[in-house]
């Protein structure tokens, strides 16, 4: 999350009145604001703590791109993420971290936007772009609606476990290397 804020620094220089929601809390919210306090854009960020689900979805239906900035981590590059999902569902278009379980099941410009994990000027650069091209904006949105009427639990899980087994196969001592992480 605190990549996003960065990448808010970069979007405002050229968009000032955009607004970031976070929505939700978690152990990491008091660091997060203090981050946004010191790169002084906690202005143009409105944080509204956990939410009835009620509200959080009148909160994504205002947010219009969703963001999904997971870190490039082992155990990340192997997993999905729901909020792909709830955000596809709620007429949302996804900017997320290219990340391995992700691409097994989003394409690139179709149904999301990737960005390099941890890069928060590419994850800027992403953002700028959907608000400025509302084509492709869009698409990602009619694509993304079509995904989420097409999910299929039974099917995603065969496909991540699928994936998950792969990677293991290909590294043979990659969950002893990743436990001790």
């Amino acid at each position: 999350v605190e990549l996003l804020v960065r990448a808010a620094v970069l979007v405002l220089k050229n968009n000032s009145r955009a607004k970031f929601l976070f929505v939700g809390g978690g152990r990491e919210l008091s660091s997060v604001k203090r981050l946004a306090a010191g790169l002084r854009v906690k202005e143009s960020c409105v944080f509204t703590g956990p939410l009835p689900h009620e509200q959080a979805k009148v909160y994504l239906n205002k947010a219009g791109i969703g963001v999904i900035p997971r870190p490039d981590y082992p155990v990340n590059r192997i997993i999905t993420t729901l909020k792909l999902y709830e955000y596809w569902a709620s007429g949302t278009a996804v900017v997320s971290s290219r990340l391995e379980g992700i691409t097994e099941i989003a394409q690139d410009r179709e149904d999301v936007l990737f960005f390099n994990p941890g890069v928060a000027e590419d994850l800027a650069e992403k953002i700028e772009l959907l608000i400025k091209d509302t084509a492709l904006k869009i698409k990602l949105i009619e694509n993304g609606l079509k995904k989420a009427v097409e999910f299929n639990w039974a099917e995603a899980a065969s496909k991540i476990t699928g994936h998950a087994l792969n990677t293991v196969k290909k590294s043979p001592d990659f969950i002893n290397r990743n436990l001790s992480k």
